[in-house]
């Protein structure tokens, strides 16, 4: 017997090709809010780390496509680590202000939520 029916095969189809899309744009949400900050850091001109677009067109010509087109990713095994860390640590934080309650009535951060709802 079949897993899936003929009829809803084509769902799994379109996940297998929506789900890295979705992860690689999420990816370039992130990257692009670390990156403008990194150049308002490094003094980069208001005029370049503001433009979410260019900011967008520097990293992926300069970072992402370079890495993507790359034979061997061993040498980037080491950065992983690195990645990890930065989940762990959002965990962590997450974690860290369910149990003292930040974001609830009367926690330290309820206000500010409120203000921007």
């Amino acid at each position: 017997k079949e897993s899936i029916s003929p009829k809803t095969a084509w769902i799994i189809q379109v996940v297998t090709v929506l789900a890295p899309i979705v992860s690689c744009l999420a990816n370039v949400i992130v990257l692009t809010d670390i990156f403008a900050l990194a150049m308002r850091y490094f003094g980069v001109s208001a005029n370049i780390y503001n433009n979410r677009n260019l900011v967008i067109t520097l990293l992926s010509t300069f970072i992402l496509f370079p890495i993507s087109i790359s034979k061997d990713l061993s040498g980037l095994k080491n950065i992983s680590i690195f990645g990890i860390f930065g989940h762990l640590i959002a965990m962590a934080t997450i974690a860290y202000r369910l149990i003292d309650k930040s974001y609830l009535k009367g926690g330290l951060y309820y206000n500010d939520f409120i203000k921007e709802n």
